[in-house]
């Protein structure tokens, strides 16, 4: 196998998609499937981070989807493109899809989900590192600006331990503050 072929198959896993037609349906079938507009990072993200298809890939047969009609642009945000697919995507989903196995495509969804969930506590929540006294100080800042929900600092000795509670933190968000709540409603 040659080099080129190594990089397109980079972040697939056993059962993912390495042919471009099948990406292409898989494409459509996600968007049949959850039945509204995504974005197109939202719809490669997830089907990336599902280990379904590789991260080029994926993002070319959105765009050749776009081009042949099978998407369509479904609205627009000052950050995103959101899609959807067409009566001739759909079509082809009707008549092709059952070439993609159901477990793909229940992965699909979960994926999208899941990236969609990760993309939603990126934007509410923020965690910041910087100098402390003695060691580092990392500070969660749950909710958004304009509706915060709570900020909790945590003092560390260094930078190492810093880097995990911040990865731990992001993460996490919600969990850590469901405890600190329940710990601080309890009688």
């Amino acid at each position: 196998m040659n080099s080129q072929n190594d990089a397109f198959r980079q972040g697939v896993e056993p059962g993912g998609m390495f042919d471009k037609n099948d990406v292409r349906l898989l494409i459509c079938c996600l968007l049949a499937d959850c039945g509204r507009p995504l974005s197109k990072d939202v719809i490669v993200g997830g089907l990336f981070g599902s280990g379904l298809a590789n991260y080029f890939e994926l993002g070319a047969a959105a765009e050749d989807l776009l081009e042949r009609g099978l998407l369509q642009v479904a609205e627009r945000t000052d950050s995103a493109l959101r899609l959807t697919v067409t009566r001739e995507g759909r079509k082809a989903v009707d008549e092709l899809g059952g070439a993609i196995p159901a477990s793909a495509r229940k992965k699909a969804v979960d994926g999208v989900l899941y990236f969609e969930a990760a993309e939603r506590r990126r934007r509410e929540n923020s965690v910041e590192v910087r100098p402390a006294a003695g060691g580092r100080a990392v500070t969660l800042h749950a909710g958004t600006p304009e509706d915060p929900l709570m900020s909790l600092t945590v003092y560390v000795p260094d930078g190492l331990l810093a880097d995990a509670m911040r990865k731990k933190m992001e993460s996490e968000p919600e969990k850590l503050c469901e405890k600190v709540f329940r710990i601080l409603l309890e009688e």
